[in-house]
């Protein structure tokens, strides 16, 4: 008789049954382990937010604490108001050693600053701080975003991201006062308001619903310009509405004049300013005689002219080259400028007139070697054939290098620096001699 045998082995439910349970052992184990994975993540990219946060912050109360105030204000000082939900805030402050863009502005303390939220690459706002020397020379500062510095000003600017992602950013200021309220703009009329915040309340989040939020008092240093500064030469100031309605110095008591204009058109001219140099250009020639001749350019990254030769203001011509001038639009940049400059040389003309806010001193894209613009007039202009008129605009320029670069123009090439003042409260003073 045979003996029965029992087969070991597991049958195929239990063999299922198995493969179900370390399934799910190993899905418990990566659900630990994801878990842990994103807590980690999200715990440093907060971590990461709160410490940007605080720097941010940071940065808003030092500029706020080193705010300076001149009482002569020939532009705002502070100027805060409110742009697509978010607050922008533009200040003239003396910032402490050691502030954002000490490798680039560490000699130039009085700057003026803005922080304001832009538009970020995933849909979002990030809070930017741009920062601007005053006293110094211009700023050279390269990067992607080098062109929207150039849209803003023709000056260039330091720029910071300092906050990559930004829910809230709102800030409010409280004037002097026991019955004062927080105002989310200031002030409605920046040239004509006589006070300075006392105090500032900032708010700041990349979470709206987790904002920080800190209140600082304002104390600014009060500045006083001097009450005249020192001239070169002829200067006589004159206000930005009377030459708009009187055009440029042209010498009509000779016939056979040639003049050309250079009228500066660059971002920071943009409204008012490059409405009155439009304006003055076209009263300019409508003055012209017969016999006389002109040209026109406009500068700012490029040199836009009017033909190609000097022209005869005839009706025909003028009505042409008034709606030429109509036409011009702001531009980026003010490296036009010595093109339009040697352009004008070249249509020898007994009178050249500049105007400008402000310019880069120093380039000449034909030259191995950076030369300054005084120097190439001199050049041009050896046997002092020409007489070189210039014309400063507005705040941008005073004070600055080129409105002594300006200056001197004039004076070595027998002409008179004009000062264009666009402040009511600053009356024009007489007209000062040769020194």
């Amino acid at each position: 008789m045979r003996a029965n045998r029992t087969a070991a082995g597991f049958t195929l439910p239990e063999v299922l049954t198995s493969v179900v349970m370390v399934g799910m052992v190993l899905t418990l184990i990566y659900s630990v382990w994801s878990a842990t994975i994103n807590v980690t993540s999200t715990g440093a990219t907060i971590s990461q937010d709160i410490q940007r946060e605080r720097m941010a912050l940071k940065a808003i109360t030092e500029v706020l604490g080193s705010a300076t105030w001149y009482e002569t204000r020939p532009e705002p000082q502070l100027q805060l108001e409110t742009e697509d939900g978010f607050s922008q805030l533009t200040i003239i402050s003396r910032v402490p050693p050691g502030f954002w863009g000490e490798r680039t502005l560490g000699k130039h303390p009085l700057r003026r600053i803005e922080f304001r939220a832009e538009p970020n690459d995933t849909g979002g706002h990030r809070l930017v701080m741009l920062q601007q020397s005053l006293l110094g020379a211009q700023i050279r500062s390269g990067g992607t975003h080098e062109i929207e510095a150039q849209a803003r000003d023709s000056w260039e600017y330091h720029r910071t991201v300092l906050l990559p992602h930004v829910e809230t950013f709102a800030l409010e200021l409280k004037s002097p006062g026991t019955n004062s309220t927080w105002e989310a703009a200031w002030p409605e009329d920046p040239a004509s308001s006589p006070v300075f915040p006392r105090q500032a309340r900032v708010s700041l989040a990349t979470s709206e619903a987790h904002p920080q939020q800190r209140t600082v008092p304002l104390f600014a240093t009060v500045a006083l310009h001097a009450p005249s500064v020192p001239v070169i030469g002829q200067v006589v100031p004159l206000s930005e509405i009377s030459f708009a309605e009187d055009g440029f110095e042209v010498d009509e008591s000779d016939a056979i004049t040639r003049v050309v204009f250079i009228v500066d058109k660059s971002y920071s001219m943009k409204g008012s300013r490059l409405q009155m140099a439009k304006d003055s250009v076209i009263k300019s020639l409508s003055q012209m005689q017969d016999g006389q001749k002109f040209y026109v350019y406009f500068f700012d990254r490029n040199a836009d002219a009017v033909g190609s030769a000097a022209l005869e203001p005839t009706p025909e011509n003028l009505s042409r080259i008034s709606e030429w001038v109509k036409e011009q639009k702001s531009g980026f940049g003010d490296k036009g400028l010595w093109d339009a400059i040697k352009g004008g040389f070249a249509q020898e003309p007994t009178e050249l007139h500049i105007l400008t806010d402000g310019f880069t001193n120093r380039y000449d894209k034909d030259s191995d070697k950076a030369t300054d613009l005084r120097t190439t007039i001199a050049q041009l202009n050896r046997e002092k054939s020409v007489k070189v008129y210039t014309y400063g605009v507005g705040e941008r320029v005073f004070g600055q290098e080129s409105e002594t670069t300006l200056m001197l123009i004039a004076h070595e090439n027998g002409g008179t620096y004009y000062p264009l003042l666009p402040v009511q409260n600053i009356s024009p003073s007489p007209a000062q001699n040769k020194k």
